[in-house]
């Protein structure tokens, strides 16, 4: 299917808005809460092996508790695949992962959650042979358990975490995380 300059332009203008859309709705949740003072530490750094990230991706999230068993998580990461191009020069792919999840528990947690992650990767331009940059938009999904005991400063998880990369190749993935909380 042929896609026209304009229809492209279109295309990516509403990609984009719907990313504006998107982190604004994720920064409103996280300044939109009180936290009480036996709530869970509402800030967590975490290293995630697999997930929305790629092979590997350092996040950080807030947590806005609802009540005793519910929350929220806004989740942003950052990950890289490649750091040297084809010219062996330093010009990294970029992954940034975006999420938003729903968690249920006290100390062992189910989650359930979406997202994008935005893909920066550099390709050879077909016409003149240089480093050209494309962005990309890949939708995720999370299912999964973690660990996070009120007294302990560490949590640990596991999900199933499918990727539908380029918003058309549907890929099962996973992910294994341990983080600190703050």
């Amino acid at each position: 299917m042929y896609i026209s300059g304009m229809e492209r332009t279109i295309l990516k203008a509403f990609q984009l808005k719907n990313l504006f859309t998107f982190l604004i709705f994720i920064f409103t949740l996280m300044d939109g809460y009180s936290q009480n003072s036996t709530a869970l530490r509402a800030n967590i750094v975490s290293i995630e092996v697999g997930g929305p990230g790629g092979y590997g991706a350092l996040n950080y999230e807030r947590i806005i508790t609802i009540d005793e068993q519910f929350s929220l998580g806004g989740k942003i990461g950052f990950s890289t695949v490649q750091v040297i191009d084809f010219t062996q020069k330093f010009n990294p792919d970029l992954l940034i992962p975006l999420s938003i999840s729903v968690y249920y528990g006290k100390t062992h947690k189910v989650h359930l959650g979406f997202g994008q992650t935005i893909s920066n990767t550099v390709y050879a331009d077909q016409f003149n042979g240089k480093p050209s940059r494309r962005t990309s938009f890949h939708t995720h999904f999370n299912i999964g358990y973690r660990y996070q005991k009120q007294e302990n400063r560490f949590i640990y998880g596991i999900s199933y975490s499918p990727i539908i990369e380029f918003q058309k190749i549907f890929k099962h993935w996973g992910s294994i995380m341990i983080g600190y909380t703050f």
